[in-house]
């Protein structure tokens, strides 16, 4: 059964194949015949289609030289039908109408240079070329007087704050912008340098008004450290307004000007001024190399570091780009001459021999100098990089002990103390160039301690130098109050000599002895100096606990003796007064008072 019916659906299925192929076959036939019948029919209708094709090409030209003609027709009479809006100017509320009459007449200029070759043209051509040249003067003029009067000069403070200042009211912008473009679309390029003129000149007086303006090695040699120091600081001041006066002033010529063409007019404006910041800042860098004039160069260094990034984002890809490199040189400059300065001062304190009576055994001005100039470039925020070629993270690893600056500086230190000990030789006695040691040595420990000066040098120059100033004052104690003590201390020698006539001698001598030495003392020791009020407070402790007890000793046990009718003219000093005399007049440099 079943294979009844699988035979019966084959035998359908062979019928509709049949069926389908017989249909495709007329199909295809339908078709070709068609094609060929729509063959036949291109070819029946193409001298048709190609006379519509000639026909619709000469209407169209047709057109063409109508509207040319009518074109042509207009642009003979234009210029006089414009001349008196163009004549008028913009400048009486007529900006619209002008520009568009300017516009207007340009293309009939064009229309008519086209065929100029015509008889009737020629004399339009000449006379619209007349009354557009007007018309660009007149836009020149008007351009001119809005620019000018709008343009502010400005105080330094406004450029320095947050919110900037504008150079231009905003107001007139757009003006100047339409009227800049009508000049460039009718190729009158003048103007640009009326704008350079109008805007150089107020930038300059920007300046001016800051101090910038030409000037030459020999004036700044001449002038003070403090007013040479000024100076330094103006030109700072000047590059940092540059940075902000730079940027507006390239704005204004990208909005005015809108085109290629504010590249070229913004470096015409700035170009002088850039010549007289830049030679300003050169001769500085070249003048006087005294040992002051480094932190002014510093501060200039640490100064263009920033703004010299930022102009070089301003003046990238204009005509005045190459400013830049020439800031880059000047701060190579700048580090180069500082560094000589510094190994110049370095030198100098070694061949500092002037020598002068020390009267009261002070600091000495040299000492205290270069501490005081040590402790300033520590401080200051720049000297790693310039000095020693630190910049970075780097800069905090450069305080530690060992390193180039702290060689340097440990150097310096050595010389200076051999000079002193040099200059130590002027004292008038030995004691007095002893204490005048311990006061400078003194000086430069606690000027090291109270600054970075001590992660350079470390704990073992700090305990040495420390060891040192103590050796200075015992060597001060001992040629000054160790030979009093002592003699004080033999007291008691006298009491064993055999006749009383001798112990009454010896006890007089000794008391004579001890008068004429402690006066002395008091007498010259209270015009020195200890300034370091812990170190003095420390070398009076000492006197009044070694010195004292052996004075009152002694003049206890002298009480209880009769060595003279008239002792008391022995008994000089009670032991309240030493005590007195130590503790306020010793080391007061009391010379003046």
């Amino acid at each position: 059964m079943a294979s009844e019916r699988l035979a019966t659906w084959s035998c359908e299925v062979k019928d509709l194949l049949v069926f389908s192929d017989r249909l495709t076959e007329e199909a295809s036939g339908l078709l070709q015949n068609f094609s060929a019948r729509l063959q036949n029919y291109s070819r029946q209708t193409a001298p048709i289609r190609l006379r519509a094709k000639t026909l619709t090409a000469a209407s169209q030209n047709i057109k063409k030289a109508r509207e040319k003609s009518e074109d042509l027709i207009a642009s003979l009479d234009m210029s006089r039908r414009l001349g008196g809006i163009i004549t008028r100017g913009p400048s009486r509320g007529q900006l619209d109408s002008f520009l568009n009459a300017m516009k207007d007449l340009n293309h009939a200029i064009q229309v008519l240079d086209e065929n100029k070759n015509l008889v009737c043209v020629k004399e339009a051509l000449n006379h619209a070329r007349q009354v557009f040249a007007g018309g660009m003067h007149e836009c020149e003029t008007d351009f001119a007087t809005t620019l000018s009067e709008n343009s502010r000069v400005l105080p330094a403070k406004a450029f320095l704050r947050e919110e900037g200042a504008e150079l231009v009211s905003p107001d007139v912008i757009p003006r100047l912008r339409v009227l800049a473009e009508t000049m460039l679309a009718g190729e009158h390029e003048g103007f640009a340098r009326v704008y350079v003129d109008i805007r150089s000149e107020v930038m300059e007086k920007v300046f001016q008004d800051m101090g910038l303006r030409e000037i030459n090695g020999l004036y700044l040699q001449g002038l003070s450290f403090e007013h040479f120091e000024k100076k330094v600081q103006e030109w700072i001041k000047i590059i940092h307004v540059l940075v902000q006066i730079l940027r507006q002033e390239k704005q204004l010529a990208q909005d005015v000007f809108a085109t290629h063409k504010s590249q070229a007019v913004f470096g015409q404006v700035i170009d002088r001024t850039l010549d007289l910041v830049l030679l300003f800042g050169q001769e500085i860098a070249v003048t006087r190399r005294a040992h002051e004039k480094l932190f002014s160069l510093l501060d200039m260094h640490l100064h263009m570091q920033d703004v010299v990034s930022q102009i070089k984002g301003v003046l990238e890809g204009t005509p005045c780009a190459a400013f830049v490199r020439d800031m880059q040189e000047l701060m190579g400059e700048v580090a180069k001459v500082s560094t000589n300065i510094f190994k110049q001062y370095q030198e100098s304190i070694g061949l500092d021999v002037m020598k002068k009576e020390i009267s009261d055994g002070t600091v000495h001005p040299l000492c205290a100098s270069v501490m005081t100039y040590f402790k300033r470039l520590l401080r200051h925020g720049n000297f790693l990089r310039v000095l020693f070629r630190v910049s970075g993270q780097d800069g905090a690893k450069q305080f530690k002990v060992g390193n180039p600056m702290s060689t340097s500086m440990a150097h310096i230190l050595m010389v200076l103390q051999s000079n002193l000990e040099s200059k130590s030789k002027g004292c008038k006695n030995s004691a007095l160039a002893a204490l005048f040691l311990m006061n400078n040595v003194q000086f430069m420990v606690r000027s090291v301690e109270q600054s970075k000066a001590a992660l350079l040098l470390g704990t073992s120059w700090m305990s040495r130098h420390k060891q040192v100033v103590e050796d200075y004052c015992m060597q001060y104690f001992a040629i000054t109050w160790e030979p009093i003590i002592s003699s004080l201390n033999r007291h008691m020698d006298d009491l064993k000599l055999g006749s009383v006539p001798k112990r009454n001698s010896a006890i007089k001598e000794r008391f004579k002895n001890f008068n004429r030495l402690f006066t002395e003392i008091h007498e010259t020791q209270s015009e020195w100096a200890i300034p370091d009020a812990d170190q003095k407070r420390s070398v009076k402790k000492r006197i009044l606990e070694e010195a004292l007890p052996a004075y009152a000793s002694f003049h206890d046990a002298m009480e209880k003796i009769s060595f003279a009718k008239t002792k008391e003219k022995y008994f000089k000093y009670t032991v309240g007064q030493m005590e007195q005399i130590i503790n306020e007049d010793l080391f007061e440099n009391k010379i003046g008072k």
